[in-house]
C-alpha cells in the first residue's frame, strides 16, 4: 500500500489552493515582517548607540535642546505626508495603465523587493527618529546630542529620497513598454522551463481505464508532480493526466485515469499531486502566458494604441517562433515499468491558434493590421519550413 502523502506536500497543496490571496500575502506578509523587523532593530539600536556615544563625549550642540526635538519630530510628521503622497502618486500611475492592462496584471508589479526593501528602510527611520526624540537628555539639562541629532536628520534626509525614488521606480514599473518586457520574459522563462518536462516516447497500446481519480476541489490546476505521481503508481501500471497546468476542474472532475486498481489511501496520494488553486499560475502554464500578452494586444489595438500593440507582437512573435523551432515535450514520465502520460497535451499549433484567432482580424488601423498579418504569415512560412504543416495552417487563420 503506498504511504500518505508528506504532511509538508499537504501543506503545500492546501497553501496552493488558497492562492493568490493565502499564498502570495503570507508571502509577501512574512517578507515585510521580517524586513520591518529588522529595520526597527537597526533604528533602535543606532539611535541607542549614538545616543550613548554623545552621553559618553559629553558635547552638545549650539542649539536649544526643545528646538531641535520640535523640529525632529515636526520633520517626521511631515515625512510621513510625503509618504501619504507617494502612495497617491503611485495609485495615479495605476489609473493611468489600467485602460490598457488587466487588474491581474497589474497586481503582480504593484509589489516588488525595491518596494518593501524601501518599506524596511521606512521603518528603521521612523524607530531611529523616534528613540532619539524619547531618549534625548532633559531640556533642563541644556544639552542637545551632537551626533543622535545629526544622524537623525541624516536619516531623515535619507528617507524622504528613499520615498522619491519609490515613486520613480514605480512609474517606471508600470510604464507600459516597461510592463510589455517583463510579461514577455516571464513568457520566456515560462517557455525555456518546458526543457525540464520529460519527453519520453508516449505508449502506443490503448489506455484501458480501470479507476478515476476526481478533484475535490474548485479551481485551476496550478501545478502537478509528475515524477511522485508516477511513483505511487502500481508496478507495471499505466496513468494518464487529463488535466494540464492551467485546465479548470470541479469537484468530481476526473483529473487522473489508471488502468489499475488502487486502495483509498494510494488515491488520496494520486490526488494530492495535483495542486488546484483559486487562480491560474503564470509561472508553469505556457498558455496562460501567451494569453495574456494576446489580451494586451487586443486590448492596446482597440482602444487606438497601435504603437503598444506592434511592440507586442514583435514579441508574440518571437516568442511563438522559438516554440515553433522547439516544440512542446510529450510530457510522459517512465519509472521502470510504470508510465504517466498526458491525455491533455497542448501542441504548438493549439497555442499559434489561439493567437491567430484572437489577433487575425481588421482593427481599422492599417499599418496595425499589415503588421498582425505579416507577422502570422512569417510563423506560418517558419513552420512549414520545419514540416509541421498543422501550425502552419493556424498561422494562416
Amino acid at each position: 500500500m503506498a504511504p500518505s502523502a508528506p504532511l509538508v506536500t499537504r501543506f503545500r497543496t492546501w497553501l496552493a489552493s488558497r492562492a493568490p490571496m493565502t499564498g502570495v500575502l503570507l508571502r509577501a506578509a512574512g517578507d515585510l515582517a521580517v524586513r520591518a523587523a529588522f529595520g526597527v532593530a537597526a533604528g533602535i539600536t543606532l539611535a541607542v548607540a549614538a545616543l550613548a556615544l554623545d552621553h559618553a563625549v559629553g558635547w552638545s550642540l549650539p542649539v536649544p535642546p526643545g528646538r531641535a526635538t520640535d523640529l525632529l519630530i515636526t520633520l517626521t510628521g511631515a515625512s510621513i505626508t510625503v509618504v501619504v503622497f507617494a502612495l497617491w502618486m503611485r495609485s495615479i500611475v495605476v489609473s493611468l495603465v489600467s485602460g490598457e492592462f488587466h487588474a491581474r496584471t497589474l497586481s503582480r508589479f504593484l509589489d516588488d523587493r525595491f518596494q518593501r526593501a524601501t518599506a524596511g528602510w521606512m521603518l528603521a527611520s521612523f524607530a531611529l527618529l523616534s528613540t532619539v526624540a524619547l531618549g534625548a537628555p532633559p531640556e533642563d539639562r541644556g544639552v542637545t546630542p551632537p551626533i543622535a541629532t545629526i544622524l537623525a536628520f541624516a536619516t531623515l534626509v535619507a528617507a524622504l529620497l528613499a520615498i522619491l525614488l519609490a515613486v520613480r521606480h514605480a512609474a517606471e514599473r508600470l510604464d507600459t513598454s516597461e510592463l510589455v518586457r517583463q510579461l514577455a520574459d516571464e513568457a520566456f522563462r515560462v517557455l525555456d522551463a518546458t526543457d525540464r518536462l520529460d519527453d519520453e516516447p508516449p505508449p502506443a497500446e490503448p489506455h484501458v481505464v480501470e479507476r478515476e481519480i476526481a478533484s475535490a476541489q474548485l479551481g485551476w490546476v496550478r501545478a502537478i508532480d509528475r515524477h511522485r505521481l508516477v511513483g505511487l503508481l502500481p508496478a507495471g501500471s499505466r496513468a494518464e493526466l487529463q488535466v494540464a497546468p492551467g485546465s479548470f476542474v470541479a469537484p468530481g472532475t476526473t483529473v487522473v485515469t489508471l488502468d489499475a486498481a488502487v486502495d483509498e489511501a494510494t488515491a488520496d496520494a494520486l490526488r494530492s499531486t495535483v495542486a488546484i488553486g483559486r487562480a491560474r499560475d503564470e509561472r508553469s502554464d505556457i498558455a496562460w502566458s501567451l494569453g495574456e500578452l494576446t489580451d494586451i494586444c487586443r486590448l492596446a489595438g482597440a482602444s487606438g494604441d497601435s504603437a503598444t500593440a506592434i511592440e507586442i507582437l514583435h514579441y508574440l512573435e518571437a516568442l511563438l517562433g522559438r516554440l515553433l523551432d522547439r516544440g512542446l515535450p510529450t510530457d510522459v514520465v517512465r519509472d521502470g515499468d510504470r508510465i504517466l502520460a498526458s491525455g491533455l497535451q497542448r501542441s504548438a499549433a493549439d497555442l499559434v491558434s489561439s493567437a491567430a484567432r484572437r489577433l487575425r482580424h481588421p482593427t481599422g488601423d492599417p499599418e496595425l493590421d499589415d503588421v498582425t498579418s505579416a507577422a502570422f504569415d512569417r510563423l506560418a512560412a517558419r513552420a512549414t519550413e520545419r514540416g509541421d504543416h498543422d501550425s502552419a495552417r493556424a498561422a494562416r487563420g
